[in-house]
């Protein structure tokens, strides 16, 4: 039965990100985390949809990947794995603070470096840039 839930639960986070879709939240995928996820392990491939744990954050796979190399960590490889963060609401009283290769969401604060931001637009897809540089396009300065 798990087995099934998890394939089942694994087909819909693939068919989001074929449809460039956030029908499925993040807090969605996250409570769910225990049955979806697994340790990020080098040489271990991964497939779209795959949710990992790697350095107390969990990552969604964007992107297969055949064998996994060292040096090519979670935190690493934007175009295979994207933070996902569900202790944040993403309000102005609770922001999610920004990391690189994150996706910004329409409506969501984020934090960096203290500095409080607004997003205005969506990105669609993870982005190196954190808020800071992305004011104007993604962003307005809040604090």
């Amino acid at each position: 039965m798990a087995q099934q839930a998890r394939a089942t639960f694994r087909a819909m986070i693939v068919s989001d990100i074929e449809a460039g879709a956030e029908t499925l939240t993040a807090n969605a995928i996250l409570d769910n985390a225990d049955l979806l996820s697994a340790p990020w392990q080098p040489g271990a491939a991964n497939a779209v949809g795959d949710i990992v744990e790697y350095g107390g954050r969990y990552y969604k796979t964007i992107q297969p990947t055949g064998n996994a190399d060292p040096n090519h960590t979670p935190d690493l490889v934007p175009a295979v794995f994207v933070p996902i963060d569900r202790t944040h609401a993403g309000t102005r009283e609770d922001p999610i603070p920004a990391v690189g290769n994150m996706e910004y969401f329409e409506g969501r604060y984020y934090t960096e470096a203290g500095a409080l931001y607004l997003c205005t637009r969506s990105t669609g897809q993870s982005v190196a840039h954190l808020p800071s540089q992305l004011v104007g396009v993604y962003f307005e300065k809040v604090e």
